[in-house]
This record gives structure tokens, C-alpha cells and sequence, in this order.
């Protein structure tokens, strides 16, 4: 269980940090969504993408 934990921490870094980058690429709209959608796509199973995808909405 702790290393699924780690796991999960170490993908949602380097996703954030990734994400990150994208908010302030100068893509708006559309592409923007697209692009982190793919991002969580990367790194994410389908359920965790919802799990990221929640994390997202309150940070």
C-alpha cells in the first residue's frame, strides 16, 4: 500500500509539474483542455484520471 502511495505521489508530481507548464504555455480554450487531458492520459489509469482530475479542481 505505501509504495502504491508513493507511486501515485511521484506521477502526480511530475503531472503537476507538466500541467504546470501548460497553464502558462499560452494555450487557451480548447487546446488547453485537450492538452491536459493528454497529460492525465500520460500518466494516469482511468480511474486515477478522475482521482487527478478532482485534485485539479481545487488547487
Amino acid at each position: 500500500m505505501e509504495q502504491e502511495q508513493a507511486n501515485w505521489n511521484q506521477r502526480w508530481h511530475a503531472y503537476s509539474a507538466q500541467r504546470q507548464s501548460l497553464l502558462t504555455s499560452g494555450l487557451a480554450g480548447p487546446e488547453l483542455k485537450q492538452a491536459i487531458a493528454d497529460l492525465r492520459e500520460q500518466h494516469f489509469t482511468d480511474t486515477e484520471r478522475v482521482r487527478a482530475q478532482a485534485l485539479d479542481s481545487i488547487r
